[in-house]
């Protein structure tokens, strides 16, 4: 018997996990000027109560949008992933942008998200990737 419940994302999904940021070029995680600190976002999974139900509210409005007959663009469908990657963004520690220390809120996550794809890229990865939000494996 294998208990299947060893596998249970929800726990870390729920609560999030500190994503280091990566150096888009080298791959290398970023550090904080002032304190040497890793940059970090702590981000929630795709399993989480959060995203499912912000995830639900985004299809809930494309089929009313569809059966109004309004089309989704592209802008609409960008403006969707923003605002699920924004919803999965709990905090972060180490951020600046244009020379300032950005403070963590929604609006700043969508503003950040939308202006670094390759940012948004990573974050989406993550949110995505599952192994991110399992229990650890206890070292023997």
């Amino acid at each position: 018997m294998f208990d299947l419940s060893r596998l249970d994302t929800s726990p870390a999904s729920n609560a999030g996990v500190d994503m280091p940021v990566k150096h888009p070029a080298t791959g290398k995680p970023v550090v904080d000027e002032n304190t040497g600190a890793p940059v970090t976002i702590r981000l929630i999974g795709r399993d989480s109560e959060r995203f499912v139900a912000a995830q639900r509210e985004v299809l809930s409005r494309r089929i009313r949008d569809a059966q109004a007959g309004d089309d989704t663009d592209f802008e609409a469908s960008e403006r969707d992933t923003l605002d699920l990657l924004a919803s999965c963004t709990v905090q972060w520690s180490g951020i600046g942008l244009d020379g300032e220390d950005l403070e963590f809120s929604h609006d700043a996550a969508l503003t950040l998200y939308g202006r670094l794809r390759w940012l948004r890229e990573q974050v989406d990865a993550f949110v995505s990737a599952r192994e991110n939000f399992l229990p650890k494996p206890a070292l023997n």
